[in-house]
């Protein structure tokens, strides 16, 4: 009898210690809410010095705002808690993953429409409307059609399109749904768009 109570009573103490060093729930969000806001205080600083750089001389900045971008998402890291946090890195993870796509390498065929091209991918003001309807897709679609673009340029372009289009769609789903942002609780996945 007393070595089954001695044996309790070691299993009650292993498992105090062990229940003490699992991290809890909160403590996990708020120690990524202090991760986000330092990565993003790093993020803003250099985006504000750099502009001030930019504007002073006649160098463009080159890709120096999407590296920065790129730079606070992985300082971020991937995010645990649901909320209005993980649905920005989903949005923001979403857009660096789209810019790549449509400022880089593969969108050099599509020059001629540059400036289309970016604002068919990533049209803000699709969100002040009642209701989306791929209107990215077509969009990026329709200027496809008038470049010189290869298959794999075009099925590139498209992936940005892609992502993008299903961001949308998530938001207006959310909308029409009235789904609360801090229930959020989805990750970016690029493979699914490659």
């Amino acid at each position: 009898m007393m070595l089954k109570t001695v044996i309790l009573a070691l299993f009650v103490l292993v498992n105090q210690v062990v229940a003490r060093s699992i991290p809890v729930e909160e403590d996990i969000c708020e120690t990524e809410s202090r991760k986000w806001e330092a990565c993003l205080e790093i993020y803003i600083n250099k985006t504000i010095t750099e502009n001030q750089e930019y504007l002073a001389s006649t160098v463009s900045p080159g890709t120096k705002p999407m590296k920065n971008l790129k730079g606070a998402l992985n300082c971020i890291g991937d995010l645990h808690c649901k909320g209005h946090r993980k649905f920005i890195k989903f949005q923001l993870d979403t857009i660096s993953f789209a810019l790549d796509r449509v400022i880089g390498e593969p969108a050099q065929c599509a020059q001629d429409t540059h400036d289309d091209l970016q604002q068919c991918v990533l049209d803000s003001t699709l969100l002040r409307n009642p209701e989306y309807n791929g209107e990215v897709l077509t969009c990026v679609g329709k200027l496809l059609e008038a470049t010189e673009c290869t298959d794999e340029e075009k099925r590139v372009i498209m992936s940005a399109a892609r992502a993008q289009n299903d961001f949308m769609e998530f938001v207006f789903k959310m909308k029409k749904e009235e789904s609360d942002a801090n229930l959020f609780d989805e990750t970016f996945d690029p493979t699914k768009y490659i």
